[in-house]
């Protein structure tokens, strides 16, 4: 009996030439091969085999010499046989689906087409021309390819369809493109959330180099400034500044930095929360907490008909015996420029004595 060891399998697809090896349970058995309808003609393992394309038979016998004198050769009724594919016809491959130059977002899709019997392809990504970002392959039957987490720069695609018998196309298809991702855009300085200043400054920066800036205010078409920019003549309201970056490709950050903020104009009221009750009677040392319905009010307070000084809350306070009379009064910065100091025309004071 006669078993063939290595080889093509029945129903495979392979390149030429292909080899099989055969051997016999018969020590002194000899071969005889034959090729599709050729006849059987004396052989030996390993049987190397050049064959053009298309589909082959291959068939191996033992021999025995049997019986007296020299012998009569005998067969077996039943010799093993591979029936397979030659493919020497490598595929050829197209880049279907891609995407447009330059990109501005870190994920790019491929798909490719092929003739001929593909298996599966292969695929190598650059960027630039050293850095090799994959190269490997696709499932088998799979035509489509998708990349991300790309960063700016230029990129290259390769690919290769393999057919079953591991024929690689011989010209590869490839396409080269250029990744330009949005920029980024932060502030760096702005007024208060609550001014009364009518002039505006704001300064901003991006990680990204060589880019330009484009700003707008309150909703107004982006125009081209340069940090820092200065507002002026702001009226009383709810302000929206923003800014974005822009790159050499004319992309511009998608998500702008912003900043609100409120003008007002308007003096400052102001209220005493704690200290002696008026017309009361208290020791030397009191203690007065007071505030202003204005967020970026400072206070100036007096007592008696000492000057106004600056004094911030609480105000602790050690007076001789005596009645007394405790002023403060907020102060803000109105106006353009650094501002003008406006103060509450109707200070807060209340009188007591010291006992």
């Amino acid at each position: 009996m006669t078993t063939i060891n290595s080889g093509p399998v029945t129903g495979s697809t392979t390149k030429s030439p292909v080899t099989f090896t055969f051997s016999a349970d018969k020590a002194d058995a000899t071969f005889e091969c034959k090729v599709d309808a050729g006849g059987y003609g004396v052989c030996v393992s390993p049987r190397v085999l050049t064959l053009s394309n298309g589909s082959h038979l291959f068939y191996v016998r033992s021999k025995r010499m049997t019986g007296a004198g020299t012998g009569t050769a005998t067969y077996e009724a039943l010799p093993p046989s591979v029936g397979w594919t030659i493919d020497t016809v490598a595929p050829t491959v197209a880049i279907v689906t891609k995407p447009g130059t330059p990109v501005n977002s870190s994920t790019v899709n491929f798909t490719f087409s092929s003739t001929g019997d593909l298996d599966h392809y292969n695929y190598k990504v650059m960027k630039g021309v050293v850095q090799v970002i994959a190269e490997t392959s696709l499932g088998v039957g799979i035509n489509a390819l998708q990349l991300n987490n790309l960063t700016d720069g230029a990129y290259a695609v390769t690919v290769w369809a393999v057919d079953a018998a591991g024929n690689k196309s011989a010209v590869p298809a490839t396409y080269n493109w250029t990744i330009q991702l949005p920029p980024e855009t932060a502030l760096t300085s702005t007024p208060a959330l609550f001014s009364g200043l009518t002039t505006a400054t704001f300064g901003f920066n991006s990680p990204n180099a060589g880019v330009t800036f484009e700003c707008s205010l309150d909703g107004t078409n982006y125009v081209a400034c340069v940090s820092p920019v200065t507002y002026r003549f702001m009226t009383d309201a709810l302000h929206t500044f923003a800014v974005r970056a822009k790159n050499s490709g004319g992309v511009v950050d998608s998500s702008p930095a912003s900043y609100s903020w409120t003008v007002d104009t308007t003096a400052p009221e102001t209220t005493i929360i704690s200290g002696p009750a008026a017309g009361s009677l208290s020791g030397a040392a009191v203690a007065f907490v007071f505030t202003s319905d204005k967020s970026d009010a400072t206070f100036e307070c007096k007592v008696d008909a000492d000057p106004y000084a600056a004094c911030v809350a609480p105000l602790n306070l050690t007076l001789a015996a005596g009645p007394h009379t405790f002023y403060v009064r907020a102060k803000r910065m109105i106006g353009a420029g650094s501002g003008t100091a406006i103060f509450d025309f109707t200070p807060a004071q209340v009188s007591w004595t010291v006992n």
